[in-house]
């Protein structure tokens, strides 16, 4: 059997008193109480400083003072008033002053019979208010360890991002040296001119072929390792300036070549225009590198707004080309740094390119996914979150 509720109730009318009384035992309240009576705000404060109430019931006029007085921390025990002549609004704003409860009395004596009722919504409040507080103080100490946490990621951020600008640092300085030994040797070598033997120029422009790829890979790298440090500032960009920029710059590599790009309307998108412009040039180079052996080589881009799948808007792109394609088995794997499909090996390139490009529109909140089919050209598509208001035309 559970142990009974420990009420203290104060008021100094005897009457009153033995009423209160009489009307928990004819009731039988649930769940059982064990009553103790004061008749001064003094004597309530002995008591309440002897032992521990779960629930205090006070009239509104004491002899020595006012019920109310009693409200305070008491382990967050239930103070329940009780007045005859005291108003409603008065009866809420004692509420609104810590009172979890009020009680009017009448001449006949009716509110006893409620007594039992409001002692145990006052407990079942109590005990929501205990969960509460329970739960706060479980959320307050998750958020602490949750900072805790974040400081600590943050920190090795720092220390990681520390460590990449070492390790780019190690590349760009340490590393070159030795290539231009090499290529001094190789310019030494050929100076040497007659005096080599049969074949030896050959082997010295594989060299120097070598020696410029693991050069053009050491940039690729260091310009990798700095898009994870490098802040990325967004704003609303004309894609088409973009575009036409970016393509300057692959057409004047083709020599002479012709690739068509059929002229198509480009949405404006929020973006780093920079990074942008190298991201559109590591598509363009793509499609027009695997395309060199068409006689009508076909490259499209194309762009549009549109919901996002999580909410928003976003801005999607898409490059077209029909060149060589490649096998969808592979799809997860152009993306990645230096990693070259078999027949790749026919074409110039560092294999960094495209995990670049992958770099870039992650730093940007995108994302970026390729389909192809062998023998019938390749397509890469995009995504930029528009993140603020997108304006009414291009700027």
């Amino acid at each position: 059997m559970a142990d009974p509720i420990q009420l203290l109730y104060v008021e100094d009318d005897a009457v009153e008193r033995r009423a209160f009384e009489r009307a928990l035992h004819e009731t039988g309240t649930q769940p059982r109480c064990q009553l103790t009576t004061a008749d001064s705000l003094a004597a309530a404060r002995t008591l309440l400083a002897a032992q521990r109430f779960d629930v205090v019931i006070a009239d509104y006029h004491l002899p020595d003072g006012y019920g109310p007085e009693l409200i305070g921390p008491r382990d967050n025990c239930p103070f329940i008033l009780i007045t005859g002549s005291l108003s409603e609004q008065l009866a809420v704003r004692t509420i609104e002053g810590g009172a979890d409860d009020y009680l009017i009395k009448d001449t006949e004596g009716d509110y006893l019979r409620v007594v039992p009722a409001t002692i145990k919504k006052a407990l079942i409040r109590q005990r929501l208010k205990e969960r509460a507080r329970v739960a706060e103080e479980e959320l307050r100490q998750l958020n602490a360890e949750l900072e805790k946490r974040v400081a600590e990621r943050m920190c090795e951020l720092v220390t990681l991002t520390r460590e990449q600008a070492q390790i780019a640092y190690s590349i760009t300085h340490n590393l070159r040296t030795p290539l231009r030994n090499i290529h001094a040797q190789v310019s030494f070598l050929r100076a040497l001119g007659a005096a080599l033997p049969a074949g030896a120029a050959a082997h010295l422009d594989s060299i120097t072929t070598s020696a410029k790829t693991l050069g053009s890979q050491i940039d690729a790298l260091v310009r990798f390792s700095g898009l994870y440090r490098q802040e990325i500032r967004k704003e609303w960009t004309n894609s088409i300036t973009v575009v036409m920029a970016a393509l300057a710059e692959v057409v004047g590599k083709l020599n002479g070549r012709m690739v068509e790009l059929p002229p198509v309307p480009l949405p404006p998108c929020h973006a780093n225009p920079e990074l942008l412009q190298e991201l559109f040039r590591s598509l363009l180079s793509n499609a027009c590198k695997f395309t060199r052996h068409l006689e009508k080589p076909q490259v499209e881009v194309g762009g549009r707004s549109e919901l996002a799948a999580g909410g928003g808007r976003q801005t999607l792109f898409w490059v077209k080309d029909n060149g060589i394609g490649f096998d969808m088995r592979f799809h997860d794997k152009i993306f990645d740094l230096f990693q070259r499909l078999n027949w790749a090996g026919d074409y110039e390139g560092n294999g960094c390119g495209l995990a670049l490009a992958k770099r870039i529109v992650e730093r940007h909140g995108g994302r970026i996914w390729a389909e192809g089919e062998p023998g019938k050209g390749a397509a890469f598509y995009f995504t930029l979150p528009e993140e603020n208001p997108q304006p009414e035309k291009q700027p």
